[in-house]
């Protein structure tokens, strides 16, 4: 974002003090098949931080609180706000995410927010959580299934993306290597040969030292995310993934990447089509090796100016008001909002039709109705833009 659109304070200005949370992840492994951590989640933390000092918040005034355990009350209340960005489930009694217990902030902003699909059919029978998000609307989404979810709950919803999105670009990439992270041979087999030879393999899943995790397993991961981040911010010429948590930030960089996915019609892909094109495993002969990171500033700065305003809100909900947008750049924020909020006859209408699609996709399936007629309904889909075709 131009930072000359923010308003910097002088010194004689002083705010009260405000604590301002980000995510910690201390995984519930009992309800994982895989006992490993993504790293994924921390740098979507490493991004509001970033999100956050780009506002003037210092590092002394951010904390951390557990995902895990968002919907148990806390021992000391907490104070200040929770910027909700991230993967969340309705979680379990043991270790509930949702709804967000009142004692974690005083204030929960929503921005960059995915609900994933199977927690939906619990939480639409939750009344509690249909009235939390409402009493913290307009709820950002990290990607358009999540908006359209709380919509149907008539909770005020829009399509934020993703703060990994607004990392700054770096003046011009120094990377020598190609890194295939989470990734299987079958792409190797097309890289051509002249980009042989300055290949590295790395996961984003990486296992903790101790099941279950305590404070110095959870540093200890955070850790191993920060020498990540930094490795591949200077060593990377080139990145092939299937992780959209690398995929954002790096992107944002300026680092080339090479996007490709094993389900491409995944609701959580939404927020990355749109800037890098999505290969699945027949497509792979078709990539493109010779790219370059694509050009989103000016999205980028979009990003960072909703997330401005929509911190603003919250923070005066609290008491507290930083002017930190000019008079014109506060009136266009509010206005893409307003616009980002607002329903459309098409939004009604690819949300209804993306619906009874799925819902005839899920007759076929349970009805075991021959593949071509499958094929024919998403053939559908893809034609009329509300899904990609299988890739």
């Amino acid at each position: 974002m131009n930072h000359a659109l923010l308003h910097v304070p002088s010194k004689n200005e002083v705010y009260p003090p405000v604590k301002y949370y980000a995510l910690s992840y201390n995984y519930d492994f009992s309800q994982m098949v895989t006992k490993v951590c993504n790293i994924g989640d921390n740098f979507q933390s490493f991004a509001v931080c970033n999100a956050l000092k780009k506002n003037g918040i210092t590092s002394d005034q951010i904390g951390f609180l557990d995902r895990e355990t968002l919907g148990l009350e806390a021992m000391t209340p907490n104070e200040g706000i929770l910027i909700a960005q991230g993967w969340f489930v309705h979680g379990t009694k043991e270790h509930p995410m949702l709804p967000i217990h009142p004692s974690k902030a005083r204030q929960v902003l929503f921005f960059g927010f995915h609900l994933n699909k199977s927690a939906w059919g619990t939480l639409k029978k939750c009344p509690d959580f249909r009235t939390f998000m409402k009493s913290h609307e307009p709820i950002g989404c990290r990607d358009i299934p999540t908006r359209d979810f709380l919509r149907t709950l008539k909770v005020k919803a829009y399509f934020s993306r993703c703060l990994t999105l607004t990392f700054d670009k770096q003046k011009e990439p120094t990377g020598e290597y190609i890194y295939f992270i989470d990734h299987n041979d079958q792409v190797l087999k097309y890289l051509p040969p002249s980009l042989a030879g300055k290949e590295k393999f790395l996961s984003q899943e990486i296992p903790p030292d101790n099941i279950p995790m305590g404070e110095k397993d959870v540093q200890n991961i955070d850790d191993i995310a920060k020498k990540r981040y930094i490795e591949l911010k200077q060593n990377a010429k080139m990145i092939v993934t299937k992780r959209i948590h690398i995929a954002m930030p790096f992107s944002a960089m300026g680092i080339p990447v090479i996007l490709t996915a094993d389900r491409p019609r995944s609701e959580r892909i939404s927020v990355v089509k749109e800037i890098l094109p999505i290969y699945g495993k027949k497509k792979f002969k078709r990539i493109n090796w010779n790219i370059s990171a694509p050009d989103i500033e000016k999205l980028k700065s979009e990003i960072l100016l909703m997330f401005t305003y929509a911190l603003g809100k919250k923070e005066q909900q609290i008491g507290i008001v930083h002017n930190r947008l000019s008079q014109a750049h506060y009136e266009k924020a509010a206005l893409l909002m307003e616009k980002a909020c607002s329903i459309t006859l098409k939004d009604r209408f690819n949300f209804l039709l993306t619906r009874f699609i799925s819902g005839l996709q899920t007759i076929i399936q349970a009805r075991k109705i021959v593949k071509p007629i499958e094929h024919a309904i998403k053939d559908i889909g893809a034609r009329l833009g509300l899904r990609q075709k299988n890739a």
